[in-house]
């Protein structure tokens, strides 16, 4: 079977769904590298808690809640930082280390489905598999959206846990949290949209198929056989004609 004839330019469909991928890839790389999931009220000035992101904290003047260290924290911090170790406990609990691996499920998915992105607008892959690719790009979109809604479902429901930040009643979810709701749901209709643009390739190659298989068929003249009396008179011209 030959491969289905795709037009050369991409549909309109296609065009919305890759700016919503590339828009969503950009929000959430923003979302993950920023320290604005949660800020304190800048109108409190003796909070100790500043901002922080899934990879930054920011205090102002910040120390061990359970008296174990004396020394104070200032200003932001990476959270891998070396003098972050023995303060993990308390600053990231088992529901954020949960967060941070839903999100960074879902930020290597989107990665990986920009990759499949590239090969479908460069036509670097046959024509026959690009709608597989497709299908491949609607379930990939679906999943990388679910581990993002798991992400900051859980951390909006937990951001405002009195045991987890101080000045808690004062914090509130900032932009950078936003950025990453807002991608979530670019992803989800991306999905939707990668999923009817793969039926209609399907559908068309379908189409195509049967095309071919009616002009492959050929039919070969048949002879209708003549009734019994119409040979009988016939044979009986003949012979008179013969005489």
């Amino acid at each position: 079977m030959q491969g289905t004839a795709v037009p050369k330019r991409r549909s309109t469909t296609l065009c919305i769904a890759t700016g919503l991928s590339l828009s969503a890839a950009l929000l959430e790389a923003v979302a993950l590298s920023t320290p604005c999931w949660i800020e304190a009220d800048r109108r409190i000035y003796n909070n100790k808690f500043d901002k922080l992101g899934l990879l930054v904290f920011c205090f102002r003047s910040f120390t061990d809640p359970k008296r174990r260290y004396p020394q104070y924290f200032v200003s932001c911090r990476w959270f891998f930082d070396f003098e972050w170790k023995y303060m993990y406990d308390v600053l990231a609990p088992p529901f954020f280390r949960s967060v941070q691996i839903a999100f960074g499920i879902g930020f290597i998915l989107l990665l990986g489905s920009l990759g499949q992105i590239v090969l479908l607008w460069l036509r670097s892959i046959p024509t026959k598999h690009e709608t597989s690719l497709l299908f491949i790009l609607s379930f990939t979109h679906a999943a990388t959206a679910f581990w993002f809604f798991l992400a900051f479902t859980i951390f909006g429901a937990r951001s405002s846990d009195p045991s987890w930040l101080p000045g808690w009643q004062n914090n509130y979810l900032s932009w950078s949290f936003g950025l990453s709701v807002v991608g979530g749901i670019q992803l989800f209709i991306s999905s939707v949209l990668y999923f009817v643009e793969a039926k209609r390739h399907l559908e068309r190659a379908i189409a195509t198929t049967e095309e071919q298989l009616m002009a492959s068929i050929v039919v070969p003249p048949t002879t209708v056989p003549l009734p019994p009396r119409k040979i009988l008179r016939q044979s009986h011209d003949v012979q008179q004609s013969l005489v």
